[in-house]
Parts: C-alpha cells; structure tokens; sequence
C-alpha cells in the first residue's frame, strides 16, 4: 500500500470519529459500591434526542428504587445566519445493593434514526463490613415476597391490582386563588417491573392555574395498602390555583407505563446478546377523577383588594443619586411572601402632577416550590421632577387576603417626602441623557480629571501619553475601514436584516420539531423566545430579559406601529399562559402560523423605512 493511501485512510478514519462518537449509547457506574451505600446510580447516555426506544437492561442482585428515569435536554445555536440543534438522552437507574458479590447487568440498547445501538454490559462489585439492613420504615422481604421479586414471564397479565396509580390533594378544601398540590403516584406489586411512566395527554384544568412542580429522580418507598406490599413513587406533581369559587372537577388523567416482562422462550444465548432476554409492555393507566372544593372570597371585599392571596409582605424604597430638577429617581414597591404573586397586578401609585412618569417596570424573582409560588415580585417606578420644591409620594395600601387566617389583611408603604432643588441639566441635556439611556448609554462625566501613575509621575501631557494616542487612532481608523469593507461585502442594512428574518423563521421551524415530540412546553418557551430575539435585533431592544411586558415597552418607546405591537404581545402572551399555566386560547400549531404571518407583517411595514435610512445613510 502506498504511502498516500495509508495517508488518506487516517485522515477518513480520523474524520470518522466524531459521527461514531455520536452514535453510540455509553453505559456508566460505579465499579465497587459498599454494602452500606444506601443507594448509587448507573446511567445510559446517547448524544441524541430523537431516541424512538429503550429497551432496559436486567438488573439482579439489586433493589430497583427508580428508573428509568429519562432526561432529554436540546440546545439551539445560530452563528452567522447557520441554526445548529444537538440533543441529548439519558436513562438513570437508581439502585440500592441488598447483598455482597459481583453481580452482572447485562446489556441495554436504543433505537435512535432506525438504528439500535448497544451498551456495553457492566459488572459492579459490592463488598464493605456488614449485612444489609432494612431502611426506615421498611421491612425485610420474606421467603414468600423474594418468590416473587423476578420478573413476570411474557404475556402475563398486569391487573389494575398489580399496578395502578393513584392522585391525592394537599387540600381538599380551599379559598380561590389559594394554592393546592396536585400529587400522582404509582403503586406496583412486586415482579411487576415498572420502567417508566409518561403522560398521554396533558391534564386540562378548568378554571384552574396550573403549574407543573419538577419531580426529579424518583425516590421510590415500600407500603403495604389492603395487607399488600408495593412499591410507590411520586411520578408528577402541579401546583393549582382555582379562579372561581365552587365544586371544581380534577379530570382524570391516563399515563402510558412500560413494564419489563421475562422471555422464558428465549434461547440463553440469544438472551446475552438481547438484553437479557427481556421485553417491553406497554400499559394504560387512568388515575380516578377528583373534586376541589373551592370556597369564595369574604364578601364584601374591602376597597382596593389587590387579588392577592397568600402571606405577603409589603416595602418601598426611593433610589436616586440627588433630589434635583431632571433626574431620573426610582420607586421601588417589592411584593415578596408566598401566594399568587405571579397574578398580581402593579401598584396604583398616584404621584405629583410634576412627576414625568413611566410605565412601571415588573422584575419576576419567583420560583415555584410545594409550598406554592414563593419570592419577590419587584415594581419599579421611574419617575423625573420638573421643578424645585418641596414634594410628597403618598402612602400606598396593599390589601390581600390571608387564607390562614381567614381575613383580609391591609399593609401600608408610608409616605415618601422629597426636597428638590434646581439640576444642573437642562431641558435639552435630560432630553438628550433619556436617549442615551434608552441606547444602553450612559453620560460622560465631564469635571477635570487628572492621570497620575501610582508612584506619583504625572502621565499628562507626555510622550508617552501622546504615543499612546496615536496607536489609538490609528487602530480606529483601521477598524473604520475594515467596517466600510464588510459592509459592502454584507450588502445595505436591509439585506441584513431581511436575514434576521430568515434565520428566526429557520429557528421556527425547529421549534415545531418539540411540538411534534410532545415537548409542548418546550416549544411554547422556545417559541417565544425566538420572537423576542427577532424583534431585538430588529428594532435594536436593549437589556431585554425576555419578559413580554418589557419587549412591548421597548417596542412602543422605539416607535413601532400599534398594530404591529398588539400582534407581537398577542402571541408573546399566549406562549407565557401556555407555558405557565398549561392553557391558551390557541393551539399550537395556531401560535406557530401567528408567529411566522407576524414577522412576514413586520417587514411589509418595516422594509420602507429601513430602505429610506439606508438611501440616506450610505456607507
């Protein structure tokens, strides 16, 4: 073989190592664990979301706590107009070691694009000082129950006995807009062999917020109902808020559960090499239907009740550098507790008619816990004096209803004086700084102001000061030509962003691929931040944190058309409702159509005037 062949096979095989680093399915664990351990984990990893099959391995000589459970996590990056999605699967067993030796697992496989992938099969040691013990609130398994720990052969029934899952309320009795969690578990015999739960369809919640709470690894216990042992999980949890008073429905919810059954038939050497000679059932399971009794608000509600409902706290704070004529200053309301903080509405603050105000802008710093939504929700009020004298903010009264205690409750945000005197900015500078500010640009601080190096040398007005200037310059007036040449090769400012366009409709049509895997709130949440992405760079939006309220903002302070503004906040809406509350006016594949006929608006209307600034601004 010559040496050019031998060369270029290399170099292919080289080229060749990404593609089957990509298409392989690892297997990883722990090669000893201590008999002690109260539980470790092995994981199945395969660097592709479009994974169409798992099939388990066999596990013996462990207790199965959990698992499968799977993890799918997608990532979408775009660079220079090219889109690049990557994916990644992974199937996590959580096991606890009931005896010491070396006990192998065979292989497991995936099917991913029509092609099945193997693992390699693992063998883990258990050693340490001891015998295993029960774990709390558990019983060791006698001779009858280890009977039945293997699996069921094919084709053997799985009665609503043998499996079924069941949903239970925190409380079965609340106020409206109070938080109650919403729990699904399942209950499995022994020998049954539950490797994963998954919904078939979404639950519908009427007249019910919802948020989905995450579950995480599912730490699966012992219980004994009706004189049976089974084995029992959390498998999914939301927490709800009813929006009207009365007897409310939780409708039943069907999930698909996969159960591993034993190939008795199977020969043990076609059992090596298929998983252990095991296969996969599908299951349906329906959880009962359930009722929440909702009680009303107290009537009559007192004057100015917020909606709020939960335990709250209440504060303000003025922010500003100096009380003058032409500074902007700030007034911060802060909501924090736990409740429906997430549905509250900004403060009505009545300030001095020589106030120049703004619209307030609303910081969500909430998360989502069992116990409901619980953190701050943060109202900032910019504001500008006009003229000098003696001012007052008047006090604010933050009325909500405590659902403990069975009453509205009134906090107060005392009044907030202010002295201002003459700025040193005129109508014209604060003009000017208010541009500024809207560009991400702050005012240069104009006082004299003086070099010294550290061991107290004077740096002004010196050669090397001067020589230090020039490489400036001349560094800018390189980049300055270098722009001007990208430019013409780039084409005019309309070019560019016609391609913003292309490439946000590209973006979408990879969001539809989550919709079609059933990862709805995945494409809501994608959905709508690449909207918000097309229209920052569209409309150059700065310091946007994704929130709708502020895209809209920025929108009408850039001057874009109402209509043009009502369309976007109509879908960046619908996408914050589907996503959070499991519920919109719309389908998906509606939302899909609206965004795609928006940006198709947003340059019929913005392309003219793009055009006209190019024509009188040519580079």
């Amino acid at each position: 073989m010559t040496r050019k062949k031998i060369i270029g096979l290399v170099l292919a095989w080289m080229l060749c190592l990404p593609l089957a680093a990509q298409l392989q399915l690892d297997a990883t664990a722990p090669q000893s664990v201590d008999i002690n351990e109260p539980y470790f984990q092995i994981k199945y990893t395969v660097r592709s979301a479009e994974v169409s099959s798992f099939r388990p391995p066999t596990i013996q000589g462990f207790n199965i706590l959990s698992g499968p459970n799977t993890s799918v996590s997608r990532s979408f990056s775009s660079v220079n107009g090219r889109s690049k999605s990557e994916g990644q699967t992974v199937y996590t067993y959580t096991l606890e070691p009931t005896s010491k030796g070396t006990f192998r697992i065979s292989a497991a496989a995936v099917v991913v694009d029509g092609k099945t992938l193997h693992s390699k099969a693992l063998a883990i040691k258990v050693d340490g000082q001891g015998s295993r013990q029960p774990g709390a609130g558990q019983t060791s398994p006698s001779a009858s129950q280890k009977s039945q720990a293997p699996l069921r052969r094919a084709g053997s029934d799985v009665t609503s006995s043998d499996l079924s899952l069941v949903g239970h309320l925190s409380k079965n009795k609340v106020y409206e807009q109070q938080a109650a969690v919403l729990t699904y578990e399942f209950l499995e015999k022994p020998g049954v062999g539950l490797s994963q739960v998954g919904l078939n369809q979404k639950p519908d919640f009427k007249d019910i917020v919802s948020q989905e709470l995450p579950v995480g690894q599912i730490d699966a216990t012992t219980t004994r109902v009706g004189g049976q042992t089974y084995r029992t999980g959390v498998i999914a949890r939301y927490l709800l808020y009813p929006q009207k008073p009365g007897r409310l429905t939780i409708p039943a919810i069907t999930f698909n559960c996969t159960v591993v059954q034993r190939d008795a038939l199977l020969d043990p050497l076609d059992a090596f090499f298929n998983g252990g000679g095991t296969m996969g059932v599908t299951l349906n399971r329906q959880t009962p239907q359930q009722e929440l009794e909702v009680l009303p608000l107290p009537t009559p509600k007192p004057q100015g009740f917020s909606g709020g409902v939960g335990q709250m706290h209440i504060d303000g704070q003025l922010i500003y550098s100096e009380q003058a004529t032409g500074e902007m200053m700030t007034y911060r309301i802060t909501i924090s507790g736990v409740g429906n903080l997430r549905l509250l509405s900004a403060p009505a603050i009545t300030f001095p008619s020589d106030f120049e105000t703004y619209t307030p802008k609303v910081t969500d710093k909430t998360e989502v816990t069992i116990e409901g939504v619980k953190g701050q929700m943060v109202f900032d009020y910019t504001f500008v004096p006009r003229n000098v004298g003696h001012y007052d903010i008047p006090a604010i009264d933050f009325v909500y209803f405590d659902p403990i205690a069975g009453e509205y409750k009134t906090l107060t945000v005392t009044a907030k004086s202010l002295d201002i005197h003459q700025g040193r900015l005129s109508d014209e500078d604060l003009a000017n700084i208010r541009r500024m500010r809207e560009g991400d640009i702050r005012p240069i601080h104009t006082d004299g102001s003086h070099f010294t190096s550290a061991d107290g040398r004077q740096l002004w007005n010196t050669p090397g000061y001067w020589l230090a200037y020039a490489v400036i310059v001349a560094i800018l007036l390189l980049l300055k030509q270098a722009t001007r040449g990208y430019a013409r090769l780039k084409g005019t400012v309309s070019g560019r962003l016609n391609k913003a366009s292309k490439v946000a409709l590209r973006r979408l049509k990879s969001a539809k691929k989550l919709l079609k895997s059933g990862e709805e709130r995945a494409y809501y949440s994608t959905l709508a931040e690449v909207l918000t992405d097309y229209l920052s760079r569209q409309c150059g939006l700065t310091e946007n944190n994704g929130s709708t309220q502020q895209t809209i903002e920025q929108m009408r302070l850039k001057g874009m058309p109402e209509a043009l503004i009502d369309e976007a906040a109509d879908i960046l809406q619908q996408c914050d409702m589907a996503g959070f509350a499991a519920q919109s006016d719309a389908t998906p594949e509606t939302l899909y159509a609206k965004a795609v006929d928006f940006i198709t608006h947003f340059e019929a209307a913005t392309q003219p005037v793009r055009h006209s600034s190019s024509q009188q601004n040519p580079s």
